[in-house]
C-alpha cells in the first residue's frame, strides 16, 4: 500500500489553473497514522503507483449484494463554490470540477493504473512526435438540449479558455502560436502542440477537456447570467442554482454513456471542513470533501472514506514582484522563522512524513533526497531583518517588517494556522492578516494584490502538467505562476524536460528545477496534500465502481472529486 500521508491544505487548478486554494491547510487534524486502515476490508485496494500517479484507496464496504435502485437525492459538500459554471470562462478548483463533472463530459478520464483514458473522445491519438494529438468525438452524443455534440462546440469551448484572460494563461504557452487547434471533420479536431508532451491526454481529464454547448456559449455572450445554466452532454440536467446556497442537477433520462441511478444531485458550499463534517455526521449530507483528514470524523460502521494520496503541495507563497518580498533577505527570513515542526504537530500529530521541502511527495521518481529547506532555523533571522531595515525602513515598524498575510476564510482552520505562523514571525514581522472569500482570493492571488499568501498546486499525475505554474511567460497583470518569479534558467530547464523521452534525464531535471526554487526562497514547502472523501456508507453505493464506455474502470478520487453518474442510494 502507498505509505500514507495526512494534511489539509489550500486553493484552486484542474489541469488547468484548478489545484491552487487557501485556507484549508490544517482545517483538521490527522490521526498517527495519517490514514484509516485499521478498519479496510479485504476487498479494498488502492490503485496502482505508476511512476508518481495519483494513487487512490478506499475504505468502501464490500460490495452490496441489493441491487441498483433508481431514486433519490445525493447531497454532496464542497469546500467552495465557484463564480460560474462556464468552463470557458470561470477558474474551477476541485469543487467546481466536480459540479462541472455532473453536467459536463470531459474528452478523457483518468484510468485506475493513473493514465488517460478515452470518454467523451473516441480515440485520442499523437503523430508520430507526440506533438501533434487527433482526438475523435464518440458519434451520436447529444447535449441537454438535443443538439449534438460536434467538432465545433469542442473548439468554441477551447477557444473561450484561449480568450480568457486567466485560463489563457494556463493554455496558450502549451500550443504553437497560430495553429493552435484544427478542425478536421465534424468530430475530429487536432490540437498542436508547442512540443512533444507522452502526457498531453492527461490534461484533457479536467477543464481543458470539457466540451461545452457551443450554442449556449454563444448565448451566455448575450445574456451572462445564464453562465449559472450549463448545457453539457453529462449524466445529469442543470435544475437550479443559488450561489453560494445550493446547486441541483437531475438526471439525464437519456445519457449516452449508460443508466444514471440517481434521481438528482445537489452540491452545497460549505467553507468549514469541521462544519461539513458535522453535516455529515448528522445525516445533512452524504458524501463531501476534505483536503486532508478529520480525526473528528473517523471511519466507523456509518462513515467510511475514499482517498487519493496524490494530492498536492501545501506551500506558502511569497510575492517577489513588490516590497518587501522582492528582497531576497525577507524572503529568506520568513522562511527560517517558519515553524513547520510545529505545523506538522497541528495537523499530523507529528507524522514527519507529511512534512514537505520540495514540489515532489518523497516516493515520487522525480523527487529528490538531498534537498534541505531550512525552516525552523530562528537563530538565521536576526542579521537579515536588522539589515533590511537599515536600507529599506520604510518597509519596517520598530525593526520589523510589515507584511500582510492572506488566506481564504473567515474559517476555524485559517485562523488556527494563521495563529501558528504569528508565533514564529512576530518576533521580526508585523503580520496583518487578510481572510477573504475564495473566489475574491483567486483573483486577488493571481492579480498579485497579496505580500505572502496559503497555497496548495503541484498536483500533476506528470510534472509536466504542472510545468505553466513556472514559466516565466505565466507572469503578467495576471499570473498563474503565483510568486511571480522569472527565471531564464528554469525555463530552459522546464523546456529540456518537454521535448526528452529518457526517464533518468526528466528526473535529473526536475531535481534541478526543485533545487533552484530552494535557492530563491520563492516558496515555504508546508506539507503534502491528501484528499478524503467522506460519505455516509449506509446509503451511499458503487462509490468506487465507474468507468469508462469501454469498460475500463477509472480512478475513484481524482484532485477532490469522484465521478458520481454509476452512483446509487440505498433506501
Amino acid at each position: 500500500m502507498h505509505r500514507s500521508r495526512t494534511l489539509v491544505a489550500a486553493l484552486v487548478a484542474a489541469s488547468m489553473l484548478a489545484a491552487c486554494s487557501g485556507s484549508d491547510t490544517g482545517d483538521a487534524t490527522p490521526d498517527a497514522t495519517g490514514a484509516p486502515s485499521s478498519s479496510q476490508p479485504s476487498d479494498s485496494t488502492p490503485a496502482p503507483d505508476t511512476s508518481g500517479t495519483a494513487t487512490t484507496e478506499t475504505t468502501n464496504p464490500a460490495p452490496s449484494p441489493d441491487e441498483p435502485q433508481t431514486g433519490g437525492t445525493l447531497r454532496i459538500g464542497l469546500e467552495a463554490d465557484v463564480e460560474s459554471l462556464n468552463p470557458a470562462s470561470a477558474v474551477l478548483p476541485a469543487g467546481g470540477m466536480w459540479m462541472a463533472e455532473a453536467v459536463f463530459d470531459t474528452l478523457a478520464k483518468v484510468g485506475a493504473d493513473g493514465t488517460a483514458v478515452p470518454y467523451l473522445a473516441e480515440s485520442i491519438t499523437p503523430d508520430a512526435t507526440a506533438t501533434n494529438w487527433t482526438v475523435t468525438l464518440r458519434e451520436g452524443v447529444t447535449f441537454h438540449d438535443g443538439t449534438p455534440v460536434t467538432a465545433d462546440d469542442l473548439i468554441t469551448t477551447f477557444q473561450g479558455q484561449l480568450a480568457d484572460p486567466l485560463i489563457g494563461l494556463t493554455v496558450v504557452p502549451l500550443f504553437v502560436a497560430d495553429n493552435l487547434v484544427e478542425k478536421v471533420d465534424d468530430r475530429t479536431v487536432v490540437y498542436h502542440l508547442a512540443g512533444p508532451s507522452s502526457v498531453f491526454p492527461l490534461r484533457l481529464t479536467g477543464q481543458l477537456g470539457i466540451v461545452a454547448s457551443g450554442a449556449w456559449l454563444k448565448a451566455v455572450e448575450a445574456d451572462p447570467d445564464l453562465a449559472q445554466e450549463p448545457v453539457g452532454s453529462g449524466p445529469f440536467v442543470f435544475d437550479s442554482r443559488s450561489k453560494d446556497s445550493v446547486t441541483r442537477f437531475v438526471r439525464n433520462d437519456d445519457y449516452w454513456a449508460g443508466q444514471v441511478w440517481l434521481d438528482a444531485v445537489e452540491f452545497y458550499p460549505v467553507p468549514d471542513s469541521l462544519t461539513r463534517a458535522d453535516q455529515l455526521s448528522v445525516g445533512d449530507l452524504d458524501i463531501l470533501h476534505v483536503p486532508g483528514d478529520l480525526s473528528e470524523l473517523p471511519d466507523d460502521d456509518v462513515i467510511q472514506s475514499a482517498w487519493d494520496y496524490n494530492g498536492e503541495e501545501g506551500y506558502l507563497a511569497m510575492n517577489t514582484s513588490k516590497p518587501p518580498f522582492d528582497d531576497i533577505r525577507v524572503r529568506q527570513a520568513l522562511t527560517y522563522a517558519y515553524r513547520q515542526n510545529d505545523f506538522i504537530q497541528l495537523v499530523a500529530n507529528g507524522d514527519e512524513s507529511v512534512a514537505a521541502n520540495q514540489m515532489f511527495d518523497s516516493e515520487s521518481k522525480f523527487y529528490d533526497p538531498d534537498l534541505v529547506q531550512l525552516t525552523d532555523r530562528p537563530d538565521l533571522v536576526g542579521d537579515l531583518i536588522s539589515t533590511y531595515c537599515a536600507d529599506v525602513p520604510d518597509q519596517c515598524t520598530d525593526g520589523k517588517v510589515d507584511i500582510t498575510y492572506s488566506d481564504t476564510g473567515p474559517s476555524v482552520g485559517g485562523e488556527r494556522n494563521f495563529a501558528l505562523f504569528q508565533e514564529g514571525w512576530s518576533e521580526w514581522f508585523n503580520v496583518t492578516p487578510r481572510f477573504i472569500p475564495q473566489d475574491q482570493f483567486i483573483v486577488a492571488t493571481v492579480t498579485g494584490d497579496y505580500e505572502v499568501t496559503q497555497f496548495r498546486l503541484f498536483g500533476g499525475l506528470d510534472p509536466e502538467l504542472d510545468r505553466v505554474f513556472l514559466l516565466c511567460q505565466s507572469i503578467g497583470g495576471i499570473a498563474v505562476n503565483v510568486p511571480r518569479y522569472c527565471d531564464p534558467a528554469i525555463d530552459d530547464l522546464l523546456a529540456q524536460q518537454a521535448a526528452s523521452t529518457d526517464e533518468a534525464e526528466r528526473i535529473d531535471l526536475w531535481r534541478q528545477i526543485s533545487r533552484k526554487i530552494n535557492e530563491a526562497y520563492i516558496v515555504i514547502w508546508a506539507a503534502h496534500a491528501q484528499w478524503r472523501l467522506p460519505y455516509d456508507s449506509t446509503k451511499v453505493r458503487n462509490l468506487c465502481g465507474a468507468v469508462s464506455p469501454e469498460g475500463v474502470a477509472l480512478q475513484c478520487v481524482v484532485a477532490g472529486r469522484t465521478p458520481i453518474a454509476q452512483v446509487w442510494l440505498a433506501s
